[in-house]
Protein backbone atom coordinates (compact mmCIF):
# COMPACT_ATOMS: atom_id res chain seq x y z
CA UNK A 1 0.00 0.00 0.00
CA UNK A 2 3.02 2.61 0.59
CA UNK A 3 3.58 5.04 -1.84
CA UNK A 4 0.02 4.02 -3.60
CA UNK A 5 -1.44 7.02 -4.92
CA UNK A 6 -5.42 7.55 -4.24
CA UNK A 7 -7.69 9.43 -6.24
CA UNK A 8 -4.69 10.70 -8.49
CA UNK A 9 -3.78 12.88 -5.43
CA UNK A 10 -3.17 11.43 -2.01
CA UNK A 11 0.21 8.96 -1.83
CA UNK A 12 0.31 6.91 1.08
CA UNK A 13 3.56 7.29 2.99
CA UNK A 14 2.93 5.60 6.35
CA UNK A 15 0.33 3.71 8.38
CA UNK A 16 -0.98 5.31 11.61
CA UNK A 17 -2.88 2.66 13.24
CA UNK A 18 -6.29 0.60 12.73
CA UNK A 19 -9.16 0.53 14.83
CA UNK A 20 -12.22 -1.14 14.88
CA UNK A 21 -13.67 1.05 11.91
CA UNK A 22 -10.78 1.61 9.73
CA UNK A 23 -6.84 2.20 9.47
CA UNK A 24 -5.46 5.63 8.92
CA UNK A 25 -2.69 6.38 6.83
CA UNK A 26 -0.35 9.40 7.03
CA UNK A 27 -0.30 10.98 3.25
CA UNK A 28 0.92 13.60 1.20
CA UNK A 29 -1.43 15.96 -0.94
CA UNK A 30 0.37 16.07 -4.13
CA UNK A 31 -2.34 19.34 -5.15
CA UNK A 32 -1.13 21.40 -1.94
CA UNK A 33 1.83 19.91 -0.78
CA UNK A 34 0.87 19.31 2.66
CA UNK A 35 0.42 16.37 4.96
CA UNK A 36 -2.96 14.49 5.74
CA UNK A 37 -4.41 11.45 7.38
CA UNK A 38 -6.61 9.35 5.30
CA UNK A 39 -9.15 7.10 7.27
CA UNK A 40 -9.81 3.51 5.07
CA UNK A 41 -12.56 1.15 5.67
CA UNK A 42 -11.56 -2.18 7.44
CA UNK A 43 -14.27 -5.08 6.29
CA UNK A 44 -13.47 -8.52 6.85
CA UNK A 45 -17.10 -9.51 7.73
CA UNK A 46 -18.61 -9.80 4.37
CA UNK A 47 -20.82 -7.83 2.01
CA UNK A 48 -23.46 -7.01 4.27
CA UNK A 49 -21.13 -5.22 6.91
CA UNK A 50 -19.37 -3.69 3.75
CA UNK A 51 -22.45 -1.95 2.85
CA UNK A 52 -22.62 -0.46 6.24
CA UNK A 53 -19.16 0.35 6.98
CA UNK A 54 -19.58 2.95 4.08
CA UNK A 55 -22.16 4.51 5.31
CA UNK A 56 -20.30 4.77 8.81
CA UNK A 57 -17.32 6.30 7.02
CA UNK A 58 -20.07 8.79 5.14
CA UNK A 59 -21.65 9.18 8.18
CA UNK A 60 -18.22 10.41 9.98
CA UNK A 61 -17.18 12.71 7.47
CA UNK A 62 -20.21 14.40 7.64
CA UNK A 63 -20.47 14.20 11.75
CA UNK A 64 -16.91 15.92 11.22
CA UNK A 65 -17.63 18.51 8.45
CA UNK A 66 -21.01 19.69 10.93
CA UNK A 67 -17.67 20.20 13.43
CA UNK A 68 -15.59 23.47 14.11
CA UNK A 69 -13.60 23.06 17.29
CA UNK A 70 -9.61 23.44 17.45
CA UNK A 71 -9.35 20.15 19.50
CA UNK A 72 -11.43 18.10 16.63
CA UNK A 73 -9.52 17.26 13.42
CA UNK A 74 -10.86 18.87 10.31
CA UNK A 75 -12.60 16.92 7.26
CA UNK A 76 -10.86 18.31 4.12
CA UNK A 77 -12.21 15.75 1.51
CA UNK A 78 -14.08 12.46 0.92
CA UNK A 79 -13.53 9.88 -2.27
CA UNK A 80 -14.44 6.22 -3.61
CA UNK A 81 -11.24 4.24 -4.79
CA UNK A 82 -12.13 1.25 -5.85
CA UNK A 83 -15.75 1.27 -4.47
CA UNK A 84 -14.63 1.98 -1.62
CA UNK A 85 -14.84 5.50 0.51
CA UNK A 86 -11.77 7.21 1.78
CA UNK A 87 -12.19 10.63 4.46
CA UNK A 88 -9.37 12.63 4.07
CA UNK A 89 -8.75 14.63 7.38
CA UNK A 90 -6.25 17.00 9.33
CA UNK A 91 -3.00 15.31 10.38
CA UNK A 92 -1.96 15.61 13.91
CA UNK A 93 1.35 14.72 14.91
CA UNK A 94 1.43 13.49 18.49
CA UNK A 95 1.07 10.60 20.83
CA UNK A 96 -2.73 9.34 22.37
CA UNK A 97 -3.67 9.64 25.69
CA UNK A 98 -3.29 5.54 25.92
CA UNK A 99 -0.03 5.86 25.10
CA UNK A 100 0.57 8.51 27.64
CA UNK A 101 -0.79 6.09 30.05
CA UNK A 102 1.13 3.45 29.18
CA UNK A 103 4.13 5.81 30.79
CA UNK A 104 2.41 5.71 33.71
CA UNK A 105 -0.49 7.39 35.23
CA UNK A 106 -1.12 11.11 35.05
CA UNK A 107 -1.05 13.72 37.72
CA UNK A 108 -4.36 15.51 38.19
CA UNK A 109 -3.28 18.92 36.71
CA UNK A 110 -2.28 17.34 33.33
CA UNK A 111 -5.20 15.33 33.50
CA UNK A 112 -7.96 17.77 34.49
CA UNK A 113 -6.10 20.15 31.18
CA UNK A 114 -6.53 17.29 28.82
CA UNK A 115 -10.10 16.80 30.04
CA UNK A 116 -11.09 20.56 29.73
CA UNK A 117 -10.25 20.17 25.48
CA UNK A 118 -11.64 17.21 25.77
CA UNK A 119 -15.10 18.19 27.28
CA UNK A 120 -15.37 21.34 25.28
CA UNK A 121 -15.27 19.06 21.67
CA UNK A 122 -17.54 17.00 23.39
CA UNK A 123 -19.51 20.19 24.23
CA UNK A 124 -19.29 21.57 20.52
CA UNK A 125 -20.37 18.16 18.80
CA UNK A 126 -23.27 18.12 21.61
CA UNK A 127 -24.52 21.37 20.32
CA UNK A 128 -24.58 20.51 16.93
CA UNK A 129 -26.57 16.99 17.62
CA UNK A 130 -23.09 14.87 16.98
CA UNK A 131 -22.68 11.70 19.55
CA UNK A 132 -19.25 11.06 19.73
CA UNK A 133 -19.73 7.32 21.39
CA UNK A 134 -16.29 6.10 21.82
CA UNK A 135 -14.51 8.48 23.95
CA UNK A 136 -11.25 6.75 25.46
CA UNK A 137 -7.50 7.11 25.89
CA UNK A 138 -6.88 5.70 22.13
CA UNK A 139 -9.19 8.53 20.43
CA UNK A 140 -7.68 11.48 22.17
CA UNK A 141 -4.02 12.43 20.97
CA UNK A 142 -2.10 14.86 22.73
CA UNK A 143 0.59 16.96 20.67
CA UNK A 144 4.32 17.70 21.77
CA UNK A 145 3.02 21.47 22.11
CA UNK A 146 0.50 20.09 24.48
CA UNK A 147 -2.53 20.77 22.38
CA UNK A 148 -5.28 17.91 22.96
CA UNK A 149 -7.98 16.19 20.21
CA UNK A 150 -10.76 14.32 20.19
CA UNK A 151 -10.30 11.75 17.02
CA UNK A 152 -12.35 8.80 15.20
CA UNK A 153 -16.28 9.81 15.48
CA UNK A 154 -16.35 6.47 13.22
CA UNK A 155 -19.70 5.09 15.99
CA UNK A 156 -20.73 8.98 15.85
CA UNK A 157 -24.34 9.29 15.60
CA UNK A 158 -25.98 12.22 14.21
CA UNK A 159 -29.15 13.48 15.66
CA UNK A 160 -31.71 12.89 12.99
CA UNK A 161 -29.50 10.25 10.76
CA UNK A 162 -31.12 7.03 9.97
CA UNK A 163 -29.49 4.35 11.68
CA UNK A 164 -26.82 2.27 9.76
CA UNK A 165 -26.25 -0.44 12.47
CA UNK A 166 -27.65 -4.25 11.68
CA UNK A 167 -30.13 -5.32 14.60
CA UNK A 168 -29.25 -4.38 18.34
CA UNK A 169 -25.43 -4.30 18.19
CA UNK A 170 -23.79 -1.58 20.58
CA UNK A 171 -20.86 0.19 18.83
CA UNK A 172 -17.94 1.54 21.00
CA UNK A 173 -15.14 0.01 23.59
CA UNK A 174 -17.09 -1.90 26.08
CA UNK A 175 -14.97 -0.93 29.29
CA UNK A 176 -15.88 2.63 28.53
CA UNK A 177 -19.53 2.12 27.57
CA UNK A 178 -22.04 4.06 29.78
CA UNK A 179 -25.09 1.55 31.63
CA UNK A 180 -27.69 2.86 29.30
CA UNK A 181 -25.92 2.02 26.31
CA UNK A 182 -25.18 -1.43 26.80
CA UNK A 183 -28.79 -2.30 28.20
CA UNK A 184 -30.75 -0.46 24.59
CA UNK A 185 -31.61 3.02 26.10
CA UNK A 186 -32.07 6.56 24.26
CA UNK A 187 -28.17 7.52 25.23
CA UNK A 188 -27.50 10.96 24.76
CA UNK A 189 -24.85 13.78 25.49
CA UNK A 190 -24.48 12.06 29.12
CA UNK A 191 -23.05 9.12 27.71
CA UNK A 192 -20.22 10.75 26.21
CA UNK A 193 -20.03 12.21 29.74
CA UNK A 194 -20.25 8.70 31.39
CA UNK A 195 -16.87 7.52 28.72
CA UNK A 196 -15.38 10.74 29.29
CA UNK A 197 -15.41 10.14 33.58
CA UNK A 198 -14.09 6.59 32.66
CA UNK A 199 -11.36 8.24 30.66
CA UNK A 200 -9.94 10.26 33.27
CA UNK A 201 -10.46 7.87 36.01
CA UNK A 202 -7.94 5.90 33.55
CA UNK A 203 -5.75 8.78 33.10
CA UNK A 204 -5.24 9.17 36.54
CA UNK A 205 -5.08 5.41 37.65
CA UNK A 206 -3.45 3.82 35.00
CA UNK A 207 -5.97 1.34 34.67
CA UNK A 208 -10.32 1.55 33.82
CA UNK A 209 -12.31 0.46 36.74
CA UNK A 210 -14.90 -1.63 35.03
CA UNK A 211 -12.86 -3.79 32.85
CA UNK A 212 -12.01 -7.73 34.17
CA UNK A 213 -10.22 -10.30 33.06
CA UNK A 214 -10.65 -14.05 32.44
CA UNK A 215 -12.74 -16.72 30.24
CA UNK A 216 -15.57 -14.52 30.54
CA UNK A 217 -13.70 -11.08 30.63
CA UNK A 218 -16.95 -9.45 28.40
CA UNK A 219 -19.88 -10.81 30.30
CA UNK A 220 -17.63 -10.43 33.71
CA UNK A 221 -17.15 -6.23 32.12
CA UNK A 222 -20.67 -5.93 31.43
CA UNK A 223 -22.19 -7.13 35.16
CA UNK A 224 -19.06 -4.64 36.59
CA UNK A 225 -20.64 -1.47 34.43
CA UNK A 226 -24.25 -1.96 35.47
CA UNK A 227 -23.27 -3.25 39.34
CA UNK A 228 -20.34 -2.24 40.59
CA UNK A 229 -19.26 1.37 42.00
CA UNK A 230 -15.55 1.32 41.97
CA UNK A 231 -13.25 3.15 44.60
CA UNK A 232 -12.80 6.76 43.97
CA UNK A 233 -9.26 7.66 42.21
CA UNK A 234 -7.32 7.36 45.36
CA UNK A 235 -4.60 10.01 43.40
CA UNK A 236 -6.79 12.82 42.59
CA UNK A 237 -8.36 14.23 45.78
CA UNK A 238 -9.52 17.53 44.15
CA UNK A 239 -11.05 15.50 40.69
CA UNK A 240 -11.99 12.28 42.50
CA UNK A 241 -15.94 13.68 43.23
CA UNK A 242 -16.47 15.26 40.05
CA UNK A 243 -15.24 11.47 38.01
CA UNK A 244 -17.39 10.11 40.50
CA UNK A 245 -20.57 11.90 39.55
CA UNK A 246 -19.69 11.47 36.01
CA UNK A 247 -19.76 7.50 36.74
CA UNK A 248 -23.22 7.85 38.19
CA UNK A 249 -25.45 5.01 36.24
CA UNK A 250 -28.29 7.63 36.48
CA UNK A 251 -28.27 9.64 33.25
CA UNK A 252 -30.00 12.34 34.79
CA UNK A 253 -28.32 12.28 37.74
CA UNK A 254 -24.77 12.03 36.06
CA UNK A 255 -22.41 15.51 36.79
CA UNK A 256 -23.20 17.88 34.04
CA UNK A 257 -20.78 19.16 31.75
CA UNK A 258 -20.93 23.14 32.78
CA UNK A 259 -20.21 21.81 36.77
CA UNK A 260 -17.48 19.66 35.40
CA UNK A 261 -15.60 22.26 33.14
CA UNK A 262 -16.11 24.84 36.77
CA UNK A 263 -13.90 21.81 38.55
CA UNK A 264 -11.56 20.74 35.56
CA UNK A 265 -10.64 24.48 35.42
CA UNK A 266 -10.12 24.99 38.72
CA UNK A 267 -7.40 21.94 38.88
CA UNK A 268 -5.90 22.53 35.56
CA UNK A 269 -5.33 26.43 36.79
CA UNK A 270 -1.36 27.18 37.31
CA UNK A 271 -0.74 26.65 41.50
CA UNK A 272 -0.44 30.97 42.16
CA UNK A 273 3.21 31.83 42.88
CA UNK A 274 3.94 32.46 46.54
Amino acid sequence: MRDRVLSERYRLLASLGRGGMGSVWLAEDLVLRRRVALKELINDRGAQHLDQGRKRVVREARALARLDHPSIVSVYDVFVEEGDPWIVMEYVRGRSLAELIDDGPLDERSTARIGLRVLSALEAAHRADVLHRDVKPANIIVTDAGKVFLVDFGVAHVSGATSVTAGHAVLGTLEFLAPERLVGDDAGPPADLWSLGVTLYCALEGHTPFKRSGDRHVAATMWAIMNVTPAPPHAAPELADAIMGLLNRDPAGRLRAGALASILRSVAAPTPAR
